[in-house]
């Protein structure tokens, strides 16, 4: 008669040690997702696979979409006015401090724009697998201090601008 030891079950890719979490923090779980030892084993997004494309076929079975046409609708405009407004200076029909405002009032626009653009994407995800939609990706803490930053740059020129500017002397009336 022989007895057979079941061997645990392997262990989800989310279980990190404690003490390995705190240390390493996002790097961590990418490398447990990349050793997961069971191709089956579930990633760190509820109900989605390691597998390649799985979480878009998990998206694609659901009514939901990740809104592709209001992220091109919303990115797209921000790059076209940028190069025709360096274009515009290039040529001479746009003095340097309007191409600097400009510049500067798009880099303003980019955290409300990001999140015009990465909502749906953030709701779906968050619908279809029961996770936060929230986005926590380091770039976009970079993405909103250069936003802040060139908010309070182009109010700064606006202001410059105004007090620098010299009155125009009133016409003559004869």
């Amino acid at each position: 008669m022989s007895f057979s030891v079941a061997a645990p079950p392997a262990p989800l890719c989310t279980e990190i040690p404690r003490h390995r979490r705190a240390r390493d923090g996002p790097r961590a779980r990418l490398r447990a997702v990349r050793r997961a030892p069971d191709p089956g084993a579930q990633s760190a997004v509820h109900g989605a696979r390691e597998r390649p494309g799985e979480i878009h076929a998990a998206v694609g079975r659901t009514s939901d979409s990740m809104g592709w046409g209001l992220m091109i609708a919303a990115l797209l405009p921000g790059p076209l006015l940028a190069a025709s407004a360096a274009l515009a200076a290039r040529r001479g029909r746009l003095s340097t401090r309007g191409l600097l405002m400009i510049m500067l009032g798009l880099l303003a626009l980019g955290t409300p724009i990001y999140l015009v653009a990465s909502f749906p994407a953030g709701m779906t995800l968050a619908d279809t697998f029961g996770v936060g939609g929230a986005d926590h990706a380091p770039w976009a803490r970079i993405l909103h201090t250069i936003s802040q930053i060139a908010a309070l740059a182009l109010a700064a020129t606006i202001i410059h601008r105004a007090a620098t500017r010299r009155p125009r002397p009133a016409p003559v009336r004869a």
